[in-house]
Parts: C-alpha cells; structure tokens; sequence
C-alpha cells in the first residue's frame, strides 16, 4: 500500500482555516502526509478556490531558524515576510501530530533568488565570470555548512518523517536559456558548457584534485566564442565532448563528487527518511539517479511537463529510467490542464499503486479546484480498496 500525500504549501492550509483543512484533508480526503515547503523558492500562482486568488512569496523559509545550527556558516535562512514572528512550519507541523498526518520536509537547498541575492559570494560563476542570480554552488564550503545547519535544524526541532531534497546540484548555469534573450541558438552541448561553474570554491576543488582550472576554463571559451561567431561547437553531444577532453572529464567527476558528498554527508546526519528530487539532465546538474540512490532513500520524480504523461500514457517513461519503482516517489496533477477528469487521475494512481512506488503524491492542494479536490479522495479510495483486497 503506497503513501498518498497532498503537496501544499502553509499558506493554502491557513487560508482555509488550519483545523479545518486538517479535518477535510485526514478525514474526508485521507491523505497519509503532507509534502510541506520549509524553505521554497519564488511562487506565484492563482488559486481557484480562494477569496484573492493570487498568492506571489519570495524564495524564503517557512520557519524561524535556530541560531546554533548555523555557527559555521555566513549564510542563515531567510524567514518569509508574510510569516512575521510567527513559525508556520512548526505551527503546521504540531497540528499535523495531532491528526496523525505525517510531514514531509521539502528543502530547497542551493536554489532561490533571495539567498542568491544576499549572500553572492557563494553563487555560481560561468566561465565569463557571471555570478548567478538563483544558484548557491554545492562546492562552496559556507553553502555545505549552511545545509548542513538546514538539516540538523530541521531534524532536531521538527522531526519531519522525511525530508526531501530539491536543488542539491549546481542546476542549469546563472541563466536561465528559456527566458535569457540571445542572438544565437543553444543547443544542449552549448547549454552544458554554459551551466559549468568556476566559482573560487570550484576552482580550490579543481587545483586539490589536479585539475588545470584555466585550461578547463579556456577550452569552455574557446568553443562557446566558435558559436558565438556562427561557428560549429564541433560535438553532437556533451558526452562526446567530455570524453574527447581528458581535463573537461575530469572537471565533471569533480562536480559529481562535490554533490554526491554533500548528499552523503546529509545522509549521516538525517535521522528521517531522506529524499532528492531529481532535476533531469545528470551531466548538467552534477550527479544522476544512480549516483543519487546510493546515498538516499528513494528519488522524488515531479509531475512530467506533457499533458499524456501526466495521466497515464507516459508514465512508464517518466520514471521507467530510474530503476527499481520501489526506490521511486512520484506525483502526479490532481488538476487541468495536466489532468482532464477524476476517471483519468483514478485510473493513473491505480497503475502507479500497480508498479510498486512506495509514495503517490497529488499536486498541489492550493491549485485544485474544488471538483478536483473529490478526484483525489476517490482516488485515494479506489488505491485503498484495490491494495486491501489484493
């Protein structure tokens, strides 16, 4: 029998009345957790069910952080405005004991604009010396502490039955590709060679592990002024690339390790279950879902972008690449445009049940209208009755 959760974020519960949508959730709904923001990055989003339907938060923290916990670091949380003195998370997560709900601790670790913007001296840097405006680099050593003081923080003063990871990678370069205007096309072995980071704190991994920074630096140049000038980069691929270019391979692994032993280091301090989404594109990023699974529990994959994906047809493939199922958290949309109808979402929560992933959660709470709301609980109720019966 799989977990069935709500992904939420603190604000939707309250607006509706804390008691209330625990009630509604526990009992009518029966959901077994909740997926809950502590630190998120920018929303904004319009809520169908909600006398003002806009809601717009800064990438911020949803709890009061505990001074100790961050001693060796420079970098802190950044509390939400909205929330003032108040301590959301742990209001929530007290309220939720109380109705046997179990809490799951969603981290944005290394990505959100606030933090980038005030503590730059640990951002990531491209190869033309841009600092990034959303990405805290995994290799700096005040970042790595600063997760570290998020985890224990979390762990000691909330105890959330599992914790799960979001952004523990150097994420897709300072820019993002969709929204940068250019005058060239990037294809993905440009848009590898412009994610790759050569902050101060790479650049001291590098020397450690032999690494020539400058050469690695000037090859990345070299070929992005080629396309800059109309030119051809000369691979198909980034993987041809960096199989090509000893000193460029040597640069990935060291990206690989600086993720997978910030992972691994977390590992050894959470005492919850311990969870990492997985951004897509390992090479990109850092690190893949193997190297991943070796130090956490199990992979969360977030609803597939495509509408068929979403309920039913593609979702084989959008997770049939990470292995084992049973090492595979996913969530689906419990609303349109991704999901058309209740049989549709009843049907896609079956076959997922079916394959064997130990979670199935719905996103998101504050987005569903309220119809969508009955989609989950029969949802719910048919996953519950299929798995008692079996």
């Amino acid at each position: 029998m799989p977990e069935l959760y709500f992904c939420c974020h603190p604000w939707d519960v309250l607006e509706d009345g804390l008691e209330e949508t625990l009630v509604r959730l526990a009992g009518e709904i029966g959901v077994d957790s909740l997926s809950v923001p502590a630190i998120h990055g920018r929303i904004e989003q319009l809520r169908p069910r909600y006398q003002r339907p806009w809601i717009r938060r800064e990438a911020a923290a949803t709890f009061q952080p505990s001074s100790p916990h961050y001693g060796n670091t420079r970098i802190r949380p950044i509390p939400g405005a909205w929330m003032k003195t108040r301590n959301v998370f742990e209001q929530l997560t007290r309220a939720c004991e109380k109705h046997r709900i179990a809490m799951r601790a969603r981290v944005a670790c290394c990505n959100g604009e606030t933090t980038a913007a005030r503590f730059r001296m640990a951002t990531c840097v491209d190869v033309f010396g841009e600092s990034s405006l959303t990405r805290l680099c995994p290799s700096n050593p005040d970042v790595r502490e600063y997760v570290h003081g998020l985890i224990a923080d979390l762990t000691e003063n909330y105890e959330p039955a599992s914790i799960e990871l979001e952004g523990l990678d150097f994420g897709v370069g300072p820019f993002d590709s969709a929204e940068c205007a250019r005058g060239i096309a990037w294809g993905r072995t440009a848009h590898f060679l412009r994610s790759l980071c050569f902050c101060a704190a790479c650049r001291q991994r590098a020397s450690d592990a032999g690494v020539d920074a400058d050469s690695v630096a000037h090859t990345v140049r070299d070929r992005l002024n080629c396309l800059f000038e109309l030119g051809s980069i000369g691979f198909a691929t980034p993987e041809a690339l960096v199989e090509d270019n000893r000193e460029l391979r040597s640069w990935t692994h060291m990206r690989r390790e600086s993720v997978l032993s910030l992972l691994r280091s977390i590992r050894e301090r959470s005492r919850s279950r311990l969870l990492t989404r997985y951004g897509g594109d390992a090479l990109i990023r850092g690190a893949g879902p193997a190297d991943l699974l070796e130090y956490c529990d199990a992979l969360v994959c977030p609803p597939p972008a495509d509408h068929d994906a979403s309920h039913g047809r593609g979702s084989r493939s959008s997770t049939g690449d990470f292995g084992d199922p049973r090492r595979i958290d996913v969530q689906v949309y419990c609303h349109p445009p991704h999901m058309p109808d209740g049989p549709t979402l009843v049907r896609t929560v079956q076959k997922l049940s079916q394959a064997g992933h130990p979670s199935i959660g719905f996103s998101s709470y504050g987005l569903a209208p309220k119809p969508c709301l009955d989609w989950v609980r029969q949802a719910i109720r048919y996953t519950r009755r299929e798995s008692t019966e079996a």
